[in-house]
């Protein structure tokens, strides 16, 4: 039997979504994520161009959609999809405006392997394997952004939301050419934590190893944090130079914060904003 979409307003907007009530009721409450819904209000409006980079089951891109957008949702995890295209099919006239393409951002497009926290579909799934990983993982499509843009003759990014639980260190600069010709605003969440948990799995491949480290001589170890620190601090100074030339950084409250402060606190921080100062209301 297949489940009815529901009714829920969210800042003012009436979408439907199939399934996952707990969810968009949070959402209808104002509890999840309203800077982000925020700062999609601000920078998107007729005819502007938003690209949702881990659109998992369409939160934003419907928001988006519902403020004028032209929406470009990438989201590779095969049941989050599932959710989205549901949701974008409950909603026909916000879906006019919605293209959706099951697959992940990658720097070269080749098929890539994502991994799940605990099940697909939670929002967790990352193109890093990590420590604490309890799922399974699958091959998916990937996408090359210079490529798509290339082959649709898209003229203008406006804004992109990117979350993608790990992988953003590498896909920015990666895609850097495309975001120096179109200077669009940037809403980034940061997961600097996994880079870490991805390179003692990678370095330690053994369940039983890690836990034997652990309790012999902490959590990583001298010498292994030392290094996972050392190349997550790399990926980070990548992506932070790749953004290097937009005008503006915050956090996502919208408070300034300059390039120093980004990254002295970085690993910290979970999520920035560059481009047009994001105005806290």
């Amino acid at each position: 039997m297949t489940e009815k979409a529901r009714s829920y307003v969210i800042r003012g907007i009436e979408v439907k979504a199939v399934g996952d009530p707990d969810f968009w009721t949070s959402a209808a409450q104002g509890a999840w994520e309203p800077d982000t819904l925020r700062s999609l209000e601000e920078n998107l409006s007729a005819d502007r161009v938003f690209f949702d980079i881990g659109a998992w089951m369409g939160p934003t891109s419907l928001f988006a959609a519902a403020q004028g957008a032209v929406v470009h949702a990438f989201e590779p995890d095969p049941v989050a999809f599932g959710k989205l295209q549901a949701n974008v099919l409950a909603n026909p006239a916000l879906g006019e405006r919605i293209v959706l393409n099951n697959a992940a951002m990658t720097k070269d497009g080749r098929p890539v392997r994502l991994f799940t926290r605990h099940r697909f579909g939670d929002s967790g799934s990352s193109l890093l394997s990590r420590v604490q990983d309890e799922g399974s993982s699958v091959e998916v499509a990937g996408i090359a952004l210079q490529s798509y843009v290339q082959a649709r003759s898209i003229d203008r990014i406006d804004m992109v939301k990117m979350d993608i639980e790990g992988g953003e260190f590498t896909l920015i600069p990666a895609i850097r050419p495309v975001l120096e010709r179109f200077h669009p605003v940037i809403r980034i969440a940061l997961h600097y934590p996994y880079l870490i948990e991805h390179a003692e799995k990678r370095d330690t491949p053994s369940g039983m190893m890690r836990r034997l480290r652990r309790s012999v001589i902490g959590v990583l170890g001298g010498d292994h944090l030392a290094r996972a620190r050392a190349e997550a601090d790399e990926l980070l100074n990548g992506l932070l130079d790749a953004l290097s030339d937009l005008p503006s950084v915050s956090g996502p409250d919208g408070r300034s914060l300059s390039v120093e402060e980004v990254r002295a606190s970085a690993r910290t921080i979970t999520e920035l904003v560059f481009g047009p100062a994001h105005r806290s209301v």
